[in-house]
């Protein structure tokens, strides 16, 4: 059954921080259809490995040199979405060969996971990319903090976040299974059960990055939407 619902989800291809070379010629590059109906691009560019002075002008150049080229993906934890949304709005003010819809996928980090902490963090990333012009994809980035990856120390990062997320609630390296809550907090998002305020953007698909095949099961069981969205990447 899992094998089966991953086939009508969407594995990203990622060109991670490199510039689209393009010599101003329409480009045609390949979307898909997700579970919700909605179109999708298959390829798109990452942006959350970038110096914060880079995002902008990477986000103007592949704009400009494709009509296709639809899709970023930032991280919350890298805090660059708002210059992700300056510079998808200024290429679109500047820019005369672009006419297609803009797609930014944004991640709760797993710093984020729980289900209040979840809704903070959505509600954080619709205020930093709304405009008129993009659809938001939210994802889980991590299902879980873990101390062997290079880069992450869980206590020093749980340490460093702001006030109000600690009290929004526990730490979730605490529990391996505070995906969960976020899954939920995710789903009530996307159905509209929850509200995050007037004037923020839909949520037009939810999905989840570096989970392993037994977390995809966990999300199975006790979830009610499969993610419309898989990224799958190394460490």
């Amino acid at each position: 059954m899992l094998s089966q619902i991953i086939q009508l989800s969407l594995v990203m291809a990622l060109l991670h921080a490199a510039p689209l070379v393009v010599a101003h010629q329409e480009v045609q590059l390949p979307t898909t259809l997700l579970k919700t109906g909605r179109a999708f691009p298959m390829v798109g560019l990452e942006v959350d490995g970038l110096n914060t002075e880079e995002v902008g002008e990477r986000i103007l150049d592949a704009m400009q040199n494709t009509t296709q080229f639809g899709l970023y993906c930032t991280a919350q934890r890298n805090s660059n979405e708002r210059r992700v949304n300056a510079g998808i709005v200024n290429a679109i003010k500047t820019s005369d060969l672009y006419s297609s819809e803009v797609h930014v996928v944004a991640k709760v980090p797993y710093t984020h996971l729980g289900y209040e902490r979840t809704i903070l963090s959505v509600k954080q990333s619709l205020q930093e990319l709304n405009n008129r012009n993009t659809h938001v994809h939210i994802m889980l980035e991590w299902p879980r903090c873990d101390n062997s990856i290079q880069w992450m120390n869980c206590d020093r990062d749980e340490m460093r976040l702001p006030q109000a997320i600690k009290a929004a609630g526990p730490p979730p390296h605490h529990n391996e299974f505070s995906f969960v809550d976020s899954w939920k907090a995710l789903e009530e998002i996307y159905l509209g059960e929850v509200s995050l305020g007037s004037n923020l953007p839909t949520v037009a698909s939810i999905g989840v990055a570096n989970f392993e095949i037994e977390d995809l099961q966990t999300l199975e069981m006790h979830g009610r939407i499969f993610p419309h969205v898989l990224q799958v990447s190394k460490a």
